[in-house]
């Protein structure tokens, strides 16, 4: 289970397969061998989150029964665009590289 995670912890996601396809739910923490031993959670499912609301499941060993985690490829995280207005506005660097191609080090530009 060493693949590239979707989801992070905190993270609000929106849950894209099961029958509660379209819920929104909150990654809390990624599933330890207890867990998984505990609920039958099949290596194939790949990293699984404990999530804040229970999901149906029909892939695990037990069944299809309500539980509070989810695979991390079942979900896709929601990310905020960043605000414009806290970015640092990058320096226009095209007149600093001018001035600096002009200059023939007699002048300070």
């Amino acid at each position: 289970m060493n693949s590239k995670l979707r989801c992070r912890s905190g993270d609000l996601a929106l849950v894209l397969r099961s029958t509660d396809a379209g819920k929104l739910v909150t990654c809390l923490s990624l599933t330890d061998e207890r867990e998984r031993a505990a609920f039958s959670i099949g290596d194939n499912n790949g990293p699984v989150w404990r999530i804040d609301r229970c999901c149906m499941w029909n892939n695990w060993d037990e069944g299809a029964i309500p539980l509070p985690y989810a695979p991390d490829a079942a979900l896709l995280p929601i990310h905020p665009r960043p605000d414009l207005l806290d970015e640092e506005p990058m320096p226009d660097v095209s007149d600093i590289l001018t001035r600096i191609a002009g200059h023939n080090g007699d002048e300070i530009p």
